[in-house]
């Protein structure tokens, strides 16, 4: 016999019929063809009152106008439970759950938020946090800030609401309306600041207390980035910078996150850019803030755009302004060197990337733009250091980081920082250039109607006409030299006097000059000195070369290319030098072939990279030089004889005509050569080893004189790949390319 169920199935229930209860289905829904939708337990909707049953208090109505009520998203909201809610119910594990959930700061039922303020604090929260915030799932203007200042009537609370009201109020109404909230403001600091003090120990309240202080200052700060005409920006910063120092050196952990440190560090690292002092090397580096923390800095921040690596390395790039600049500490060029190479390498190698929150929450749009922000701050980064720390070769690579940075700007539709902006305006030459900076100028005034775009935009103009009426000024390229005005990106304009605009960029900025005829420009020695490792004794020589060099009058051959005037010192530029110094270390090259030594300067660079490379066998290196003029043979002897033994004996000078001293024992395999005559490629050629390298001078200036160079150099038979750099006369660099495993890997 069958066995039956308890009671009937759910088809036979919703027919209002008597079920036979048969297990697994019914007869009744069998017979008549139906789908029996058996006994078990079912979710449903609560049945109407149809006058039948006893309404019960658990019965609900729904009407259709009742829906019109609620609105079209009426039913698409659901609170969904799981097994552990089930669970936690039965075994009262609610109250477990709901402690472990950490407390947020509770607003106050008597905060005043009706009327204007009401509307002032909500035009914070929807306009002026997301303006100053790149990215939103976590914007902590909101999410951190305005809790603390809802949270209580203290005068450390009020000082933060009412500076948050001011900047409502003057970005909303202009700057009277901003009055009355900003003198608030500045009242409650100074009663909180008493209270403080007045304190005898620093009690859990008094903790929180001087974190909301913390957050009144820095919003104080940003009042001043918002009202160009407010000078106070200075002595905020200065407050909140004595706060974090006492909180941390208390060693009190009131601090409940790090944005609050990362924001004063943000504002900090742009004060030093725009007013560099050699005071600030004798003060406590503020850099300890971000040692504090242990998140990962490679994520971008929304109010800082780009990721905290970023701005590391912009404070260490002040540092070194400063330190280069400074006459009472100054820096070795050797040790300024090789912070620039390093800072380049982070630059170069930094990866910035979104949270996980923050993939989740934007569009892909939003997402483009977040990143685009915070690249272009790495390159303006880059280009700033170029400034700071100049090197033989920059011109190149500026070139490039400042098309990169006009990707990054046609991709933007505002940008929410001028510091990026700034640096790449500085480094605008073209019109097309220009006009693609001021057109992102009007959209951000439009968007976001700071005051410092406004000075930002006045720093950039002055700068602009200073260069243009300099043009055939050989210091025209030397940011330097122009007059202008004082960087203050914050916002202050007490230093914008009518035309009289003083301090344009900072005063330790410094780029290679091009040289001029009628003065030699000696400043391209030290710059080019830097880029290289030698003794001191090999650095003065090279100093006095290079000085006798640039004294020549401009010199030409027009006679056959073997020959060389006697009197003439013929040499590479400074900056050639240097970038064949760096070529040859970036290579590891061993074994050099220079056709045309003349007075041996540009041999002592060759000579120093070798003995560098060749350091761990000394025997494994050597540099062979070509000379037909024995008096300039005998001056490069006793130069590098100067430059002591760790040139000279890397040397091999062969004197008399190349096409016969380049026939024989030449290495089995040659790294690099520097020539400027086709027989002397033609005898070294098949020593060049895959990868070698080849330079010559004045390619452009000299052309006429290079054609069968050229020809056999842009022959795919010979295997070379050639580009030309812009350098004084222009540098030809080729490299020899395998062709065989090139076509190899075509076939695969």
């Amino acid at each position: 016999m069958k066995s039956r169920a308890t009671q009937g199935c759910w088809t036979c229930k919703r027919r209002k019929i008597g079920c036979d209860k048969t297990i697994p289905a019914c007869n009744n829904c069998g017979r008549t063809g139906r789908v029996c939708l058996g006994y078990g337990l079912r979710l449903v909707w609560a049945d109407r009152p149809d006058g039948r049953r006893k309404e019960t208090g658990n019965v609900i109505c729904v009407t259709a106008s009742d829906q019109s009520k609620e609105g079209k998203d009426y039913g698409n909201k659901f609170l969904n439970f799981t097994f552990e809610d089930i669970l936690s119910a039965k075994s009262n594990l609610a109250a477990d759950v709901l402690s472990a959930i950490p407390p947020r700061p509770s607003l106050s039922l008597h905060t005043p938020l009706l009327g204007q303020d009401g509307m002032l604090l909500s035009y914070y929260k929807n306009v002026i946090s997301p303006m100053v915030s790149t990215t939103r799932s976590r914007n902590s203007f909101s999410t951190e800030l305005l809790p603390q200042a809802l949270s209580s009537r203290s005068a450390s609370a009020s000082t933060l609401f009412n500076a948050m009201l001011s900047i409502s109020a003057f970005h909303r109404f202009g700057s009277k309306a901003a009055l009355v909230y900003k003198s608030n403001a500045v009242r409650f600091l100074f009663k909180a600041i008493r209270e403080r003090l007045a304190s005898s120990s620093l009690t859990r309240r008094s903790s929180g207390d001087a974190e909301t202080q913390l957050a009144a200052c820095m919003m104080l700060c940003m009042y001043s980035v918002f009202d160009e005409q407010d000078g106070s920006w200075h002595v905020h910063m200065d407050g909140a910078k004595k706060m974090l120092q006492s909180v941390h050196f208390d060693g009190v952990q009131c601090l409940s996150s790090n944005f609050l440190p990362n924001w004063f560090l943000y504002y900090e690292v742009l004060g030093n850019f725009t007013r560099p002092t050699e005071e600030s090397l004798l003060q406590p580096d503020s850099l300890w803030l971000w040692q504090m923390s242990e998140s990962d800095k490679s994520l971008i921040i929304g109010y800082l755009g780009c990721s905290v690596e970023v701005f590391e390395t912009l404070h260490q790039i002040n540092q070194l302004r400063t330190q280069s600049a400074s006459k009472e500490h100054p820096l070795p060029s050797a040790e300024r060197f090789e912070q620039r190479l390093r800072l380049e390498k982070g630059l170069h190698n930094l990866v910035q990337r979104l949270s996980p929150e923050e993939e989740q929450s934007t569009t892909l749009l939003e997402r483009t733009h977040t990143l685009a922000k915070a690249n272009l701050y790495r390159l303006a980064a880059l280009l700033y250091l170029q400034r700071v720390c100049p090197l033989g070769g920059d011109e190149m690579t500026r070139s490039v980081y400042l098309e990169q940075a006009f990707d990054a700007l046609d991709v933007l539709s505002i940008v929410s920082s001028p510091w990026p902006l700034f640096i790449v305006a500085s480094e605008a030459r073209s019109d097309e250039q220009r006009i693609a900076i001021l057109q992102m100028l009007d959209e951000m005034e439009k968007a976001r109607n700071i005051g410092n775009i406004y000075i930002t935009r006045t720093i950039i103009e002055a700068f602009w006409k200073q260069q243009d009426m300099r043009v055939d000024d050989s210091r025209n390229d030397d940011i330097n030299e122009v007059p202008g005005l004082e960087i203050n990106i914050k916002g202050n304009t007490s230093a914008l006097k009518s035309a009289n605009i003083q301090n344009l960029t900072p005063k330790s900025i410094h780029t290679s000059h091009k040289p001029n005829v009628n003065m030699p420009d000696y400043s391209v020695i030290d710059t080019t000195l830097a880029s290289i490792a030698a003794s001191p004794t090999t650095l003065q020589l090279l100093r006095d070369l290079h000085k006798q060099a640039l004294d020549e009058e401009p010199f030409v051959s027009t006679n056959n290319p073997l020959s060389a005037a006697l009197e003439k010192f013929v040499a590479l530029d400074p900056d050639k030098c240097a970038l064949v110094y760096l070529l040859l270390r970036s290579i590891g090259a061993r074994y050099v072939v220079e056709a045309g030594t003349s007075f041996g300067l540009s041999t002592i660079y060759l000579a120093l990279a070798v003995a560098q490379n060749a350091s761990s066998d000394p025997a494994s290196g050597k540099v062979i030089g070509t000379e037909n003029e024995p008096t300039k043979a005998s001056k490069a002897r006793e130069h590098w004889k100067t430059a002591g033994d760790s040139v000279e004996k890397f040397i091999e000078l062969r004197e008399g005509d190349l096409r016969e001293t380049l026939k024989t024992d030449l290495p089995q395999q040659v790294d690099f050569l520097l020539l400027d005559t086709l027989p002397a490629l033609k005898l070294v050629h098949p020593r060049l080893r895959v990868g070698a390298m080849v330079v010559v001078d004045n390619w452009i200036a000299a052309k006429e004189g290079y054609k069968d160079l050229k020809a056999h150099l842009d022959d795919p038979a010979n295997g070379f790949k050639t580009s030309i750099l812009p350098y004084d006369g222009g540098l030809l660099v080729a490299v020899r390319i395998d062709y065989i495993n090139a076509d190899r890997l075509i076939t695969w």
